[in-house]
């Protein structure tokens, strides 16, 4: 540059030999220093490709607009710029004197590709028909884009640029075809594809457009890597039956789709604006439809490969008792381990009070539909009468169980005492051993000596078996000093008591070893030794001995 020279602003061209070598970026070396100001390269924002230069220099140069440069560099000696030349709109403004040097960066892949000369022809095709492009016979390089596609299948995967240009086409057949390839490249070339969406999104919007749903979908995939997953759910929606959900374990991208359709129909079915048993009521405005259509499609896929679990979790979720029973009761091989896992979910998972009521309702009326005996899950019966605080069903059911007679009904009621002794429910226990179905039955039974008292405290003298009445009063009454706690206290001392391994031997040479009886600290000591030692065993043998 000598005394006012200067490069308008402009973009750099590119040389592309081959599938191997291009020049991708611009270098510029200054030999010399200038004064801030004199000869500095300038880099603009891309809003200004699209504005009329004006003349701004000393001489009429020229020149962008001041508020669009985002880069200044001051030209310094030995100092070097790169930048990507072909698409930053750059100026070299006016200078006094300014030395450079500058050059295109040529790249070469170090694993050369499409070297066959099948790809190398359809290379050339290729060129022939960007320049075609670039001067606007938009027709004649359309062919040519579709021929060396045709030829290459690799050219069409590392340029993405030739077939977004056939989207110009005003031929809806090409801009099908064009779709058609960008859809196999999408994962790939998505930032170049990405510059084109508002014209991918008209051609969604247009209804005359033959085939409206590819685009949609290849909007949707372009959104999806953007990260904008609720415009990629929304274009996913208008693909039809483009979009496979039931696929959805191949590709990052469907599970993402599903996923967020789940959430939005979830969302939506806990406005509580439904009924959240059967998927009837009004629809939200702002709600499409079409997520609830892709939902009930994904639960008949889990019905159909038996993927019951997933499916019953999205139901609990949806507040969806239709498709909870449906899922539960699917498979009849499976319907205790269903039972045994909605129950866990839905007081895990469900937060709404009163569908969770309904869940449980739902449970008890199929626990019920198992015949009475060693099939049917008394233990969550009871569990789902506790749950809706249901003392009295618990009673009944319990005298169901002693009324069979056999030792498994027996055993099966006193495990369930047991069950709700543990639940620390003193209150709901209390009435449940209160209620009629437990009450003792009465029994005038006559004794030695001609007296006759209450059937569950006297013992009979003769060696008679006792009868099966007999034995349904001492499992009542057993049931109740459960509920009460009793049997539970008895049994532990009676194990500490069997189990204990004192040494009395240590405590004696403790106190033996004491250098004085009346030291309030050694006596204390062997006090608490003993405690900790006898704890739970009743056993006072040390201390009667030493008192």
């Amino acid at each position: 540059y000598l005394e006012g020279g200067h490069f308008a602003p402009h973009t750099d061209g590119t040389s592309i030999v081959d599938f191997s070598r291009r020049t991708l970026y611009t270098g510029l070396l200054y030999i010399n220093d200038c004064a801030p100001g004199d000869g500095d390269t300038k880099f603009y924002c891309d809003a200004q490709k699209e504005l009329e230069l004006e003349p701004r220099g000393p001489r009429g140069q020229l020149s962008g607009r001041p508020e669009n440069v985002v880069f200044s560099a001051q030209c310094q000696r030995g100092r070097m710029v790169v930048f990507y030349g072909s698409s930053v709109l750059h100026e070299g403004s006016w200078a006094s004197k300014k030395y450079i040097i500058r050059t295109d960066i040529l790249y070469k892949r170090h694993d050369e590709l499409c070297t066959a000369p099948e790809d190398l022809e359809a290379f050339n095709l290729y060129m022939d028909a960007q320049l075609l492009a670039e001067k606007g016979h938009c027709d004649e390089a359309a062919k040519l884009f579709r021929r060396c596609f045709r030829m290459s299948p690799a050219l069409a995967e590392v340029y993405a640029e030739g077939v977004l240009c056939v989207l110009d086409e005003p031929v809806p057949e090409l801009q099908i075809v064009a779709l058609k390839q960008l859809l196999s490249m999408v994962d790939d070339y998505w930032t170049e594809i990405a510059d084109y969406l508002p014209q991918i999104e008209s051609m969604y919007e247009d209804e005359t457009f033959p085939d409206r749903h590819l685009a949609a979908l290849l909007a949707s995939k372009v959104f999806f890597n953007l990260e904008e997953y609720d415009e990629a759910l929304r274009y996913a929606l208008g693909a039809g039956s483009l979009l496979d959900v039931t696929a959805r374990s191949a590709d990052e991208y469907t599970d993402t789709i599903v996923s967020k359709a789940i959430d939005a129909y979830v969302r939506h079915r806990n406005r509580g604006d439904e009924d959240v048993t059967d998927g009837s009521g009004e629809k939200q405005e702002d709600f499409d439809p079409r997520v609830e259509t892709l939902v009930q499609t994904l639960m008949k896929d889990a019905l159909e490969k038996g993927d019951l679990k997933q499916g019953l979790g999205v139901a609990l979720e949806a507040q969806r008792l239709d498709w909870v029973e449906k899922f539960i009761t699917d498979k009849e091989s499976r319907v205790a381990e269903m039972l045994l896992y909605c129950k866990t979910n839905a007081l895990e998972v469900v937060d709404d009070r009163h569908f969770r009521g309904k869940v449980l309702e739902m449970l008890i009326e199929i626990y019920k539909t198992v015949p009475a005996g060693r099939d049917r899950d008394w233990a969550g019966l009871a569990q789902c009468y506790f749950l809706l605080n249901r003392p009295e069903e618990v009673g009944a059911m319990l005298r169901e169980l002693l009324d069979n007679h056999d030792k498994f009904g027996r055993l099966m009621a006193m495990q369930i005492a047991f069950d709700l002794a543990d639940s620390e429910a003193q209150q709901f226990c209390q009435t449940v051993s209160a209620c009629e179905n437990l009450k003792i039955p009465q029994e005038e039974s006559k004794v030695e000596g001609g007296e006759s008292q209450n059937g569950e405290d006297v013992k009979m003298e003769d060696a008679k078996e006792p009868s099966a009445e007999d034995k349904k009063r001492e499992c009542i009454a057993n049931i109740k000093k459960i509920l009460a706690g009793d049997a539970q206290t008895d049994l532990n001392l009676e194990f500490l008591y069997r189990n204990s391994a004192t040494d009395l031997l240590l405590l004696d040479a403790i106190k033996a070893n004491q250098p004085d009886e009346r030291n309030s600290i050694t006596h204390n000591g062997i006090v608490l030794c003993h405690a900790l030692m006898q704890c739970g065993t009743t056993s006072d043998t040390f201390l009667r001995a030493n008192l």
